[in-house]
């Protein structure tokens, strides 16, 4: 009995033993399993470092760009068909401030199109200004140069005919045209390529202000326009009304541009600089700064937006810092992230698959949350058609904008300082309007930030200057009545 005791101890000994093998082995094969899945499965942190490092940009490389940008700015200023830069004149200078009387003002400057009446009272005081804004529906965007043209001229009639009093005196108009031109005078400009989602038909190489007057003539408006003007000249003239240390003028709105006084000794391809006294407006244009050429860091988000978009090549420079494209962008690199399982697990992403349809607004907003939870953001999401999403989802999708719209903010300020450098005015004052810049909490911080960085002698004034561009068609249409006889009948070549 005692031997068949002893074996069953030993048989049960060695079921345990064996037992306890099996166990070991099972924790063994599930940890190695859950490390090799580990090592091999890419992380989502891993994947958005990865992709973030492309939207990082080093001290160097911002000096890199501003000599690149100074260079193709000598080649616009030239005349030379290799430049980015456009370079076109304005065939205007800095306002006085004396400037007196009412004046019309057009702003046409992406999907909004306003109509002003402004009263200057001289000595650099802004009276009086009324005004209306009109949408543009997509269709007239993309038809032809006479439905554009008479969409305008029918919304400038029922302002200066039925929302202003009967009587005015104010027959002179400004009309600021956001869009490349050739301007060769102070009221005559070639469009160059439509921008910002129009395509009309038949205005590319036309006169746009010979378009908008002849739709005033079919439409019965007995105004005459003085001046054209673009957005960033209008900016500068505004703030420039006021401050004499303003050289200037910036949009960082839907679309972006900048424009700055130059020295009409310099603007070489000029015929005659001897005719436009001292000192002019250049636009310089610089959406397409680097177009074709290896000055950029892209991601390969940019390359696929850039793919996708409307002028595929063109105004790179503006695709990656405008308002107009900062939420397609944080789109894309959200679709990428899902693609690699990284956000947004189970969740459907059907508004996502939208191009377009997150406005810069977006990326302000989630920028601003700062929740412990980022309810906000959650609310935001439940908006775009996700209903859940994890703290670490929303922290993640907070972190793309931050990078998306302070690479915005980091090139903005490159370019500004590459004018200001440039011209010598490292003290100057800078207009800026544009919503993006008014509206995003942190874009003029980081902008100075950035400034402060790449040049520490660097004292710029950013200055936003609200409403600039209609305003300074207004300024722009009076200054040009005191000098009808100076400039508009001088070609450029």
């Amino acid at each position: 009995q005692r031997r068949v005791r002893g074996r069953k101890r030993n048989i049960d000994d060695r079921t345990l033993v064996l037992y306890a093998a099996a166990g070991i082995a099972s924790i063994v094969g599930a940890a190695a399993l859950f490390w090799y899945t580990r090592s091999t499965k890419p992380q989502p942190i891993k994947i958005w470092e990865k992709l973030k490092r492309d939207f990082h940009l080093e001290k160097e490389e911002l000096l890199k760009m501003i000599s690149n940008f100074h260079q193709e700015m000598d080649l616009g200023l030239d005349g030379s068909a290799g430049s980015t830069l456009k370079m076109i004149p304005s065939f205007v200078g800095k306002s006085s401030g004396n400037e007196k009387g009412q004046f019309i003002a057009l702003d046409l400057g992406g999907t909004n199109f306003r109509v002003l009446l402004v009263k200057l009272d001289g000595l650099g005081r802004i009276g009086e200004v009324k005004s209306e804004k009109y949408e543009i529906p997509k269709q007239k965007m993309e038809s032809t140069a006479d439905e554009l043209f008479d969409f305008l001229a029918e919304k400038v009639a029922d302002f200066y005919y039925n929302k202003i009093p009967q009587g005015t005196e104010a027959s002179e108009l400004g009309f600021t045209f956001s869009f490349p031109v050739e301007q060769t005078s102070i009221n005559k400009g070639l469009l160059i390529r439509w921008t910002k989602g129009f395509k009309a038909k038949g205005t590319v190489g036309e006169d746009v202000v010979r378009l908008l007057t002849d739709a005033f003539d079919r439409k019965n408006v007995s105004l005459h326009v003085t001046a054209l003007v673009n957005d960033t000249v209008g900016t500068l003239m505004t703030r420039s009304y006021s401050d004499n240390q303003c050289e200037i003028g910036v949009i960082l709105g839907t679309g972006s541009n900048a424009c700055y006084v130059e020295q009409t000794s310099n603007i070489t391809k000029l015929e005659s600089s001897t005719n436009f006294g001292d000192n002019m407006i250049i636009n310089i244009e610089w959406g397409a700064f680097g177009d074709g050429k290896n000055i950029l860091k892209f991601s390969p988000i940019d390359i696929e937006l850039d793919r996708q978009s409307i002028h595929p090549g063109q105004q790179q420079f503006e695709k990656m810092i405008s308002g107009m494209y900062l939420g397609e962008i944080v789109r894309l690199i959200v679709l990428y992230l899902a693609k690699h399982q990284a956000i947004f697990l189970n969740v459907s992403l059907t508004q996502w698959k939208k191009s377009y349809f997150l406005d810069s607004a977006f990326v302000s907003k989630t920028e601003e949350d700062k929740s412990s939870d980022l309810s906000a953001i959650s609310k935001l999401l439940s908006d775009t058609g996700i209903e859940q999403s994890t703290l670490q989802e929303r922290q993640l999708l907070q972190d793309i904008c931050e990078t998306v719209s302070t690479r915005a903010s980091t090139l903005s300020a490159m370019a500004i300082l590459a004018v200001a450098s440039k011209i010598g005015k490292l003290n100057c004052s800078v207009a800026i309007d544009g919503s993006l810049f008014s509206k995003h909490p942190d874009f003029k911080t980081r902008m100075e930030k950035t400034i402060a960085m790449i040049n520490e002698n660097a004292n710029l004034k950013l200055v936003e200057t609200t409403d600039g561009s209609g305003l300074g068609a207004a300024i722009i249409a009076a200054v040009s009545s005191t000098k009808k006889a100076a400039w508009s009948h001088l070609p450029v070549d």
